[in-house]
């Protein structure tokens, strides 16, 4: 799944005017602080968004007994 970047940037842009006003202008590091906190609030959102899709026939290896072997499926995951 690509990463959609229309979302990323309204959420970015809702973050910037957001913070402009909601912090003591006389507290810079507050505001830097709530800044950094939202955009990696918006950066992990993003990532976890994302579908993760593995083909079929992927060389295997497990413990025995399971021996060697290779994916049979494609599978599909989400990040968390």
């Amino acid at each position: 799944m690509p990463i959609i970047e229309t979302v990323i940037s309204k959420d970015i842009f809702d973050l910037v005017k957001n913070a402009t006003g909601s912090s003591d202008p006389s507290d810079v590091n507050a505001a830097i602080q709530e800044y950094a906190d939202g955009m990696a609030k918006v950066i992990a959102d993003a990532i976890k968004s994302a579908t993760v899709t593995v083909a079929a026939g992927i060389p295997v290896a497990a413990p025995p007994p399971s021996g060697i072997g290779a994916t049979t499926s494609a599978g599909t995951g989400s990040l968390s």
